[in-house]
């Protein structure tokens, strides 16, 4: 096999890979925006390198379509054209080598000023989105290297010589067509076409239901870049409860977003233990507990986040553990802190008073579940899904400015 034959092979091989990530990329956007994820992404590596949040900004569409599906069709017409270059004889029509490198020259390019946007613009990366970027260079190189460079001036070339060759014409206006037409299939499958009708619906009633006024000391609050904060969410959940689990995702991927907006937690344990408003349904204390290491991890370390994350990772193995103090064990087994100190913080009545009065002031704010969300102080519907979260922000925005 010659050297040309071999970077063909290789060009062949990262695009096929690249169209794999893309395509899973594009489902994963679709899960992040509109139909909820019950767990963090598993490209999520850390605080900065988490797809999750990327799928969650405004850099992750183009024209309301998922950038990964445009790169999808884009990449998918590289490996097309790449493919009679793979088996052509000496004699074949040197503008399909042309047209190859061209668009990989394109989609390396289109990689760079995305990569620049990760980095300049926003606070998380994507590992997969990075791989792609990889893949284009290494498919740009090996085709770059595939013909002589002094032929390298003939792909910009491509624009003035495709109208004779209809074939080509079909595939470059299939990168125009193609991502709509896909958008609008996935979108009428899984029903996000419908998310429109219930964004007006959840805004109207939102704007229309009473404020109510919510205690600043208690919950566990997110860090905001603004004082007071261009937006409030309170949320009302349960450590148990896997509705709260996928709403807790959301949220969690929204506040990333917009450094602008403060969260706050409230727990509203489904165990009358500790909610009044659920004297009659006793639990065995796993609902009540976890909230008050919650806390306490805050007060203790300023780990509050990372023990409520921990929860809703961990939420089915905590549902299958019989008691409260077993939870504390597994707990604590993975977790590095002094035995001592978090059992006698869990203790403190101040600690049980806290987790009761948040529970009251769900009660009083009459939720009829978990989770609920309150957005400056009114009932928001529906408002562990992000568009409408962003919808609501926009509006919050946009009220402000006149």
């Amino acid at each position: 096999m010659n050297k040309n034959k071999l970077l063909i092979n290789l060009a062949l091989l990262f695009t096929l890979i690249s169209i794999a990530l893309h395509i899973y990329l594009t489902k994963h956007f679709f899960d992040v925006r509109f139909l909820g994820l019950s767990g963090p992404s598993i490209c999520n590596i850390s605080e900065y390198f988490n797809c999750d949040a990327v799928a969650a900004s405004r850099f992750s569409s183009l024209f309301g379509i998922p950038i990964a599906l445009w790169g999808v069709i884009t990449n998918l017409v590289l490996f097309i054209s790449l493919i009679p270059i793979r088996w052509a004889s000496n004699s074949t029509n040197p503008f399909t080598s042309y047209f190859a490198k061209g668009l990989a020259t394109l989609i390396f390019a289109t990689s760079i000023v995305m990569g620049f946007i990760s980095i300049s613009l926003m606070e998380q990366a994507c590992i997969f989105c990075i791989g792609t970027y990889l893949l284009s260079f290494l498919t740009f190189l090996c085709l770059w290297w595939t013909l002589p460079k002094s032929t390298f001036s003939h792909i910009f070339q491509v624009p003035l010589q495709i109208k004779d060759h209809p074939f080509f014409i079909f595939l470059v206006s299939s990168i125009l067509w193609a991502p709509f037409f896909f958008n609008f299939l996935i979108s009428e499958s899984t029903g996000v076409n419908k998310i429109e009708p219930l964004i007006k619906e959840s805004l109207y009633y939102w704007k229309s239901n009473p404020s109510i006024s919510f205690k600043e000391d208690i919950g566990l609050k997110s860090v905001s870049t603004q004082n007071p904060p261009q937006m409030t969410i309170v949320e009302f959940a349960d450590y148990l409860c896997p509705h709260c689990k996928v709403a807790a995702n959301s949220l969690h991927n929204f506040i990333k977003q917009h450094p602008d907006v403060l969260l706050v937690f409230k727990p509203f344990p489904l165990d009358g233990n500790c909610n009044a408003a659920l004297a009659e349904h006793l639990g065995n204390g796993i609902r009540c507990l976890l909230p008050k290491i919650t806390f306490c991890m805050e007060k203790l370390e300023q780990k509050g986040w990372l023990a409520h994350e921990h929860f809703f990772e961990q939420q089915e193995v905590y549902m299958k553990l019989p008691a409260s103090n077993e939870a504390l064990n597994y707990f604590i087994e993975n977790f590095p802190i002094k035995n001592v100190e978090l059992k006698n913080c869990i203790s403190d009545t101040k600690i049980e008073t806290i987790v009761k009065e948040s529970a009251d002031e769900g009660a009083l704010a009459k939720i009829e579940g978990t989770p609920s969300i309150f957005v400056n102080g009114r009932k928001l519907d529906r408002g562990h899904f992000l568009p409408i979260l962003e919808s609501t922000y926009q509006s919050i925005k946009s009220e402000q400015s006149k």
